[in-house]
């Protein structure tokens, strides 16, 4: 791309074949295949030895240990073989602390992703993604592959709950992210959005929620959020951003959505919140916070997810006062008691637990400080013991 001409010694060049393979490569078999030359199984290992002779954009030579004679294999059969088993998509931590000038850093302990081979040394290194380095190629030895969700050492089962937090910067990188994934489009997507094409696959193979993701090490929170997932997710941000103003950027946030673990399957995550909700994430979070804020939204009454109910429930049995911004719904008329009556989950699970947990609560006091948190102006602060 620098040069117009160049005369190079063919010493110092790589072929790089279809595919980005490379000659001495190694690769797995996807398929199973009798031939002549004997028969390769699904899952065996080859080396990449050159290119085919045919249909070379498609195809390229192997060897595998099974076959008499090299063969020309479609690269759609093969899957690339990353050192000490890594495969793409994999959490890795560093076990290292360094620099790469302008392009970013890494540190013991930071969690990553791996993306793909490395540039050169492929049977040593990998390409790998982490929260302040876009692409990084680092040896095996550097790394170690981030535990599951299942192991005692996950991060989620070891940092306490009101440390799983994001700064408002992060919040605002986020949002110039979700800006980039959707210009061009027509859409203002909400937070199931962007919890789906963004948060989700970020943080599928780390184990470990978008909070922690980024902050290894966890921060403490200090402003707890309710909110509805059903909003814009730029207006939610821009919300939080006006009425913090200049402590926005360095505020930090317990958020639902960024700070539990998306990814995890439903009973995984349910395991996490646990079965008394006293003793849940949101309860210990807000217990912990100097700040309680809801977040209205013009979309949808956001009293009908039956969580912010029981985070206000929340907020009143600890004495939090409860900071109220954004808008309701112009169309909002039930509160109290009928809205009360109709709040529900997105797991069944849930409803039950919650249900179960309002109807031993004070239900006059929660229906009246609802109605208070709606009818409220923007940026009213509420005394939750006022309303009973």
């Amino acid at each position: 791309p620098n040069w117009s001409r160049m005369d190079v010694r063919v010493i110092d060049l790589e072929i790089e074949l279809a595919g980005g393979y490379r000659i001495g490569d190694f690769v797995t078999s996807k398929i199973s295949r009798d031939t002549i030359w004997g028969t390769v199984f699904v899952g065996e290992s080859g080396t990449v030895v050159g290119a085919a002779d045919t249909e070379r954009r498609q195809r390229i030579v192997c060897r595998f240990p099974n076959l008499t004679k090299l063969e020309e294999v479609r690269i759609a059969d093969l899957d690339y073989q990353l050192p000490s088993g890594c495969r793409i998509g994999d959490a890795v931590v560093s076990r290292i602390n360094r620099s790469f000038g302008t392009r970013g850093s890494v540190a013991v302990g930071d969690r990553g992703q791996v993306i793909g081979a490395a540039v050169f040394d492929r049977h040593d290194k990998i390409a790998c993604e982490f929260p302040n380095l876009s692409r990084v190629d680092l040896p095996t030895s550097d790394l170690d592959i981030e535990e599951s969700y299942d192991s005692i050492a996950n991060p989620m089962k070891v940092l306490p709950a009101n440390e799983w937090g994001v700064t408002g910067a992060q919040l605002d990188k986020l949002a110039a992210k979700v800006i980039a994934t959707f210009t061009g489009t027509s859409e203002n997507p909400d937070v199931y959005k962007v919890v789906e094409e963004i948060i989700k696959p970020i943080c599928n193979c780390s184990h470990v929620s978008y909070a922690i993701w980024l902050n290894p090490r966890g921060l403490k929170c200090n402003t707890f959020v309710s909110h509805s997932w059903s909003e814009s997710f730029l207006a939610f941000v821009a919300y939080l951003r006006e009425h913090f103003k200049a402590d926005f950027a360095t505020r930090v946030f317990w958020v639902c959505f960024t700070a539990n673990p998306q990814s995890w399957p439903r009973n995984k995550l349910n395991d996490l919140l646990g079965m008394n909700p006293h003793q849940s994430p949101f309860a210990q979070a807000i217990g912990n916070c100097e700040k309680f804020v809801v977040v209205r939204n013009t979309s949808k009454n956001m009293y009908g997810r039956l969580w912010c109910v029981v985070e206000l429930e929340f907020a009143r049995r600890q004495d939090r006062d409860v900071e109220v911004i954004g808008s309701m719904p112009p169309s909002t008329l039930n509160c109290g008691r009928a809205l009360l009556k109709d709040a529900k989950c997105s797991d069944i699970d849930d409803t039950k637990l919650l249900k179960a947990f309002i109807k031993l609560s004070p239900t006059d006091r929660i229906e009246k400080l609802i109605a208070e948190v709606v009818a409220a102006p923007a940026g009213r602060v509420l005394h939750p013991k006022a309303a009973g």
